[in-house]
């Protein structure tokens, strides 16, 4: 992930010879029948020297990497065998930012000690006679 303050942008992984998984930046020897090139992985584009590889390797796909992706909150994720081992979402810290505009114009934010529900709008009428 490519963070600037709290914002984070995934980086794409790759997928090797065999179809395993390798994270961005990764930089190695290539699996099975191409196994003698060293390859290298940058935002999902994977990229071999092309040397003739006579070395009767076969692919044995294995699962995604174990690592862990530390989110902004303190928390962290695993990767998801069912999106290309890319990490899974991290949770989401807060209420959004977005506003109810209100019947008098005014606008009310979201209140995080009500499971996230806008603010009640402000009665408007007239002030009660003494």
């Amino acid at each position: 992930h490519l963070c600037l303050g709290d914002q984070c942008v995934a980086m794409k992984s790759c997928k090797t010879n065999c179809g395993n998984i390798v994270p961005h930046l990764f930089k190695g020897f290539d699996d099975g029948d191409n196994s003698c090139n060293e390859c290298t992985c940058f935002n999902g584009m994977y990229g071999c020297t092309k040397i003739a590889c006579n070395n009767g390797e076969t692919c044995s796909p294995v699962g995604c990497p174990k690592d862990l992706f530390i989110c902004p909150d303190g928390s962290s994720v695993a990767r998801d065998p069912k999106n290309d081992c890319e990490f899974f979402p991290c949770p989401v810290v807060g209420c959004p930012k977005d506003l109810f505009i209100c019947p008098d114009g005014s606008s009310v934010a979201r209140d995080p000690k009500n499971d996230c529900e806008f603010f009640p709008c402000p009665v408007v009428g007239c002030p009660k006679d003494l």
